[in-house]
């Protein structure tokens, strides 16, 4: 701080300096109590008073975190334990258009969204829903990120991905897209949403990534009994 007394001190100065002494108001515990600044409402409160209005606003954060992760793992008990039990009904041996049917009925009940699809490379015994089609070399295209890496991609994805999934009419504006399978053999599992904050980059998706593996294992031995009964004399 300047010893000229003339010398008009300004705002950058005693920000660059508070900067340089962060211990200044520890040294001068009073001078908290003096200062004022406008609060959220415009009333004039002092420092400390914001200060503690600040840490309740950010304890109210926390706590609505801390409940929602406890509501999103509690969902994601339940569901584990409808799915467990859809598994032990069903079987990997069972017939390929009940399988994926009952998969289908078992995801659209239990995981909502805007829009759904269930992208297969053969849909021949399974295209009676309309969530079902096939994987087409447009989307192998547009999704060949897959093929080098098999994270979920989530997002705000470009308008012709979302297209490519959902059609030329959706009003998609946030998705998450699974790979079943290594690099995507089996086909794709999409959500959308026309909340563009529903599904980002960082969503939890372990749940669908389980139905995604379940999926690329049945449709793995599926494969393998084919390629059987193919190769017996």
């Amino acid at each position: 701080m300047s010893d000229n007394p003339q010398q008009q001190i300004t705002e950058a100065q005693v920000i660059q300096y508070l900067k340089q002494h962060p211990v200044f108001f520890v040294n001068n515990p009073g001078l908290l109590q003096q200062l004022s600044i406008g609060g959220t409402s415009g009333d004039v409160v002092n420092l400390a008073e914001r200060k503690m209005l600040q840490l309740q606003n950010k304890n109210q954060q926390l706590t609505e975190q801390m409940k929602q992760l406890i509501n999103n793992a509690q969902r994601s008990e339940g569901l584990m334990d409808r799915l467990f039990q859809l598994l032990t009904d069903l079987s990997m041996n069972a017939p390929k258009t009940e399988f994926v049917t009952a998969m289908v009925r078992f995801i659209a009940k239990d995981f909502p969204s805007d829009y759904f699809k269930l992208y297969l490379g053969d849909i021949k015994l399974s295209d009676d829903s309309e969530c079902v089609s096939y994987h087409n070399p447009q989307l192998k295209s547009l999704f060949a990120s897959f093929n080098k890496n098999k994270a979920p991609l989530a997002g705000r994805l470009p308008a012709m991905k979302l297209q490519a999934l959902f059609g030329t009419e959706t009003e998609a504006r946030s998705a998450i897209v699974l790979p079943i399978g290594d690099q995507a053999a089996h086909g794709l599992l999409a959500f959308g949403s026309q909340d563009d904050q529903k599904f980002h980059p960082d969503h939890a998706s372990d749940v669908l990534q389980k139905l995604a593996h379940i999926l690329a294992v049945f449709l793995d031995s599926q494969q393998s009994n084919k390629e059987s009964q193919n190769s017996s004399p």
